[in-house]
């Protein structure tokens, strides 16, 4: 009897994530990358890659995954008693020593462990990542004033506590803006304006107005490419002909919501501390029955938390909402009494994520940056635009990579109002390299091909420096990695007795 071992498809999991169509992510297909021809002779002595991570389970189960290419391979007791084998001999079952050499999980022993490892890591990221900006997203600081204050709110709560307010952005600094960013583009494609704030609706008329101007450039082709717009609101300002609008705009809503009125009104309240939850789902509908793009945003706290499947659900069934982005909470120092243990957060949304699943709606935090990059063997290589491909304007038309700085300004050296090309900034030229391909602290991390290094404000705050790992986000992803893995095993692996498929 030959031994069963399993190779997963890409269909395999496309399979089991069916119900949500896949898209191509990261950079494509990294899976077929070798660093070295495989020998004929499968009798010569190999050792474990050292980018191979095995998993180990009751009875005998065993699963390995490679780290960078994300590579499965299924077992059980004869394919552990091979990988022991090459451990201690450096050689093993001939079957199984061949599939484990095609799919890149042992190299020969010959090759220097030490030199192996780098130049791998160098050659990988020297094909599939490109340390040049490439400016193709732009965030407009439209107000860091808000209709509401909500109670973890990183903006107020962080980015702006002890920092002056800036106020409104008048149209000439967004007119500057739009220009700036049409200079700052090399590439052709794609383009994403969102709008932001504080509450982005309480300046409305330069919103309309920069989406106007910036409409006349595409149609001149200076974006070199279509723009979309995208909003993130609580929806409480929102009126019938704003939502006519942004409808005929075709603009992307993100309306921030976190659960039905008794959740939703824990942590989101107005000024005088009354609820905001009437006047939000108000704005929800007046914007769905105009036939805006619309999702939903939902912060994850200790309000949500324990309901998080829920809240999925009352989004579906109640809102009829057909994406759902669930916010990792971004959280300091000095917000300890609303931090909530990783394990927990993993835990639940994961349920939240398979409610989505079943009614095939698109979530963001695991599906379009984890499960479709494992599912399709490819690699996440940040976690955000901020990373070499974003520049945010503020109010005052300082211009830098990321907006949770703006209380600070560190890292807003630029300026609408003056001409340069960001690509030979040293600011976006660091900011590229927070990517977990440049970090030495994730190189042996198992979760390092699903995990995009997580939030750099949170690393700089956290830890003092934006190169520095984002520890929360490892404890995510090794978690979810777990997860994945184990769920595609038993799906696959116990419904199958073919060998080496």
């Amino acid at each position: 009897m030959r031994t069963k071992l399993i190779i997963p498809k890409k269909e395999d999991g496309r399979i089991i994530y069916g119900r949500i169509p896949l898209q191509s992510v990261g950079s494509g297909s990294v899976s077929q990358f070798k660093m070295y021809a495989a020998p004929n002779d499968l009798k010569q002595k190999f050792k474990i890659s050292p980018f191979t991570k095995v998993f180990e389970g009751d009875n005998d189960k065993i699963a390995i995954f490679h780290t960078f290419l994300s590579k499965k391979m299924f077992g059980g007791k004869e394919l552990k008693e091979c990988l022991n084998d090459i451990k201690e001999t450096g050689t093993g079952d001939i079957e199984i020593v061949e599939k484990l050499l095609e799919n890149q999980f042992i190299i020969p022993e010959s090759l220097p462990y030490k030199e192996f490892k780098e130049n791998f890591i160098k050659s990988f990221r020297n094909m599939f990542y490109n340390t040049v900006p490439n400016i193709t997203l732009m965030y407009f600081i439209l107000t860091d004033r808000c209709n509401l204050e909500c109670k973890y709110c990183f903006i107020e709560k962080g980015a702006l506590k002890g920092n002056p307010h800036y106020g409104d952005m008048n149209w000439k600094t967004a007119k500057a803006g739009i220009d700036f960013f049409i200079n700052q583009i090399k590439s052709v494609g794609e383009k994403m304006i969102i709008f932001y704030g504080g509450e982005p609706l309480l300046n409305f008329d330069v919103l309309k107005r920069t989406v106007s101007y910036a409409r006349e450039k595409e149609k001149l082709g200076h974006f070199k490419g279509p723009v979309k717009f995208q909003i993130i609101t609580n929806a409480v300002l929102v009126t019938p002909e704003i939502a006519k609008f942004f409808a005929e705009e075709k603009i992307i809503l993100g309306i921030s919501i976190d659960g039905p009125r008794e959740i939703h009104e824990k942590m989101r309240v107005s000024k005088n501390s009354n609820g905001s939850f009437d006047e939000t789902i108000r704005g929800y509908w007046l914007l769905k029955n105009a036939g805006t793009n619309l999702g939903i945003s939902c912060t994850i706290g200790k309000h949500n938390i324990e309901v998080l499947d829920n809240v999925a659900e009352y989004f579906i069934k109640e809102l009829g909402v057909k994406s759902v982005g669930f916010n990792l909470p971004n959280l300091i120092k000095g917000q300890e009494d609303l931090m909530i243990p990783m394990e927990k957060i993993v835990e639940n949304i994961i349920k939240a994520y398979a409610v989505c699943r079943k009614f095939g709606v698109v979530e963001d935090r695991l599906w379009n940056r984890r499960v479709r990059t494992f599912v399709e063997e490819q690699f996440w290589f940040t976690d955000c635009a901020g990373c070499g491909n974003q520049i945010v304007v503020l109010p005052n038309g300082a211009v830098g990579p990321c907006h949770a700085f703006l209380g600070s300004t560190k890292y807003f050296e630029s300026n609408v109002f003056r001409e340069e090309d960001l690509t030979n900034n040293p600011v976006w030229r660091e900011w590229k390299k927070r990517a977990p391909i440049f970090m030495h602290q994730c190189y042996d991390c198992p979760a390092i091909s699903i995990c995009g290094g997580g939030c750099a404000y949170l690393a700089h705050e956290n830890y003092g420096n934006i190169l520095e790992k984002e520890k929360n986000i490892c404890v995510f992803c090794n978690n979810v990695l777990e997860w994945l893995v184990g769920e595609l095993y038993e799906d696959v692996y116990n419904k199958s007795d073919v060998f080496g498929r």
